[in-house]
């Protein structure tokens, strides 16, 4: 088990040991608290992983190549006149 994955099984250890003494006491705010807490603490490991993760040349290359991409089409669907659609005519033949 590397150093990380120790780390996040130790937090997990340390958040199920105060969700639960929060839930024996009864007080309802305290266990949402400390969901709270524990969330964030989640939400903020897993948001630094991911901008580490788009930091890294090849994927940052990657993001920004996309992000071009996505302004080029904006551009052009922003420039495109789309021609008026005809309603379709009922064939006969079909049952619908």
């Amino acid at each position: 088990m590397d150093k990380k994955t120790r780390t996040i099984a130790e937090r997990a250890e340390v958040a199920a040991d105060q969700l639960l003494e929060a839930a024996k006491s009864g007080d309802v705010m305290r266990v949402r608290s400390v969901l709270a807490y524990w969330f964030g603490i989640v939400y903020d490991e897993g948001m630094q992983h991911a901008r580490a993760l788009a930091e890294q040349p090849p994927l940052k290359a990657t993001v920004e190549r996309l992000r071009e991409m996505n302004d080029q089409l904006q551009r052009r669907e922003s420039q495109t006149v789309l021609p008026a659609v005809k309603p379709r005519r009922k064939d006969p033949r079909r049952e619908d």
